[in-house]
């Protein structure tokens, strides 16, 4: 057969350009951005250092760019100390209170919106209530949410108090959950009932019973979110804004307008990992020793509704520190359900 009879699809040429108005509406032009490659290509380690500057608030601003100590492993900023979820939401409270942070909308067309002064209410609300159930600077905590606003702040709340959290799609087998669990040594799982996904309900809260039955000794409780309002397993105990729960869950701690103590962390140059419905909290009878990985690093953001709030959702990001010593950030995660 002759090749002119095949049209090859490997080699794309074309280009699609913006409508000039929406390109005029770019916060970073063409110009300026030619100007930030030239820039980075003369200079990377400056210009990495100029951005953190500029675009972060540090606790303890760096002196080092690049550790280069250990060739080929780098690593950037290592003497400065911020804290993600500061960044994400406590420096927007001045001037960004009221714009919104999140706007979600469930597969059921259910639409919830999140101002920044909201997000950054709940993030502390959960934060407190992770602080009551023992959890605190270097405890695990494994995430398994629906694609809902709950998961960013339960991330975000992690973050504020220096707790490492690891995030399971909630797409994933209960067999995905017990590796991260045993691996991380976590003590705490945080999960929904189920959640919405191609008209059907996901059974989570199900999922990891099953991953954490005769196995993950070191998870000591269950935090879980109402979303679908499917019926789900739960150990008699105490209440939780009229919810069953094995541990008790005082309003106290999750009270609105407390703001829990921030945990400065020093910087790394990984991707770093330390999220009326109510939330539940199951607990476990085995706590054994926790194990406490070195590399592990606590940077993720995650969000939960206080008791008596209405279900959504969440998305997370993640810190805009350069990976290793070349290459772009990592985009933002964004996710339904």
């Amino acid at each position: 057969m002759s090749d002119r009879h095949i049209e090859s699809a490997l080699r794309e040429e074309r280009e699609f350009p913006p409508p000039a108005a929406f390109a005029a509406r770019a916060r970073i032009g063409a110009a300026e951005a030619a100007a930030m490659r030239a820039e980075a290509a003369a200079d990377h380690v400056g210009f990495w250092a100029g951005l953190a500057r500029r675009s972060l608030h540090w606790h303890r601003p760096f002196t080092v760019a690049l550790d280069d100590s250990k060739a080929p492993n780098y690593r950037w900023f290592t003497d400065g100390e911020l804290n993600v979820a500061w960044n994400c939401l406590d420096v927007h409270l001045e001037r960004r209170a009221d714009q919104p942070a999140i706007i979600f909308e469930g597969e059921a067309g259910d639409v919830r919106r999140f101002s920044y002064r909201e997000l950054h209410t709940e993030v502390c609300r959960l934060a407190n209530g992770l602080k009551s159930l023992k959890i605190g600077r270097g405890d695990r905590v494994v995430i398994y949410m629906p694609m809902v606003p709950e998961a960013v702040i339960a991330m975000l709340a992690c973050a504020r108090i220096g707790a490492v959290h690891s995030v399971v799609f909630g797409g994933f087998s209960f067999n995905s959950i017990r590796d991260r669990v045993e691996d991380a040594g976590a003590r705490l799982v945080i999960t929904a009932d189920g959640g919405r996904r191609g008209g059907g309900i996901v059974e989570l809260k199900a999922a990891v019973d099953k991953a954490l039955e005769g196995a993950c000794p070191t998870i000591e409780k269950v935090l879980v979110y109402q979303r679908s309002g499917a019926a789900v397993t739960m150990r008699p105990g105490a209440t939780c804004g009229g919810m069953n729960s094995s541990t008790v869950c005082r309003r106290a701690a999750i009270r609105s307008g407390s703001t829990p103590s921030i945990r400065w962390k020093k910087s790394r140059s990984r991707s770093e990992r330390s999220s009326g419905r109510g939330w539940t909290a199951a607990s476990r009878t085995k706590t054994p020793g926790l194990r406490t990985p070195r590399d592990l690093a606590s940077g993720r953001m995650t969000t939960a509704r206080p008791c008596r709030r209405g279900a959504g959702l969440h998305a997370w990001t993640r810190s805009p520190l350069p990976p290793r010593r070349y290459g772009a950030p990592r985009n933002a995660g964004a996710q339904r359900g």
